[in-house]
């Protein structure tokens, strides 16, 4: 709980805005998915993206956990506000802890 309004328990502690070369629409920076939608989201949750509880307990050392929560509501946000509905593919990427909560949605996704 201690670091829970720190940057390292809290996304009020990200920045507005971020330069991620990968993401750019540039040719010489991005030329393969240049053309592609893309979403940025901050890995937060501190479960690999997987976690589903809505209350905090001693269980969870008194933090949420709701990665998978975060993830699904992205993404229905992205359906209902955009053409996210109409994609043929989505690739999910991520580094470190981000990167791996990857693996766990891909079969939950793939129906979507």
């Amino acid at each position: 709980l201690s670091r829970a309004a720190t940057a390292l328990g809290s996304s009020l502690h990200f920045p507005p805005s971020a330069t991620l070369s990968f993401l750019l629409q540039d040719t010489y920076a991005n030329p393969h998915l240049r053309s592609w939608n893309r979403v940025h989201l901050p890995y937060c949750s501190q479960d690999l993206w997987t976690g589903q509880r809505t209350v905090r307990s001693r269980e969870t050392f008194d933090y949420y956990f709701s990665g998978h929560l975060i993830v699904d509501a992205v993404l229905t946000h992205l359906e209902r506000h955009s053409d996210l509905g109409a994609a043929r593919r989505i690739i999910l990427t991520g580094e470190s802890a981000g990167g791996i909560g990857v693996w766990p949605h891909l079969d939950w996704l793939a129906p979507r």
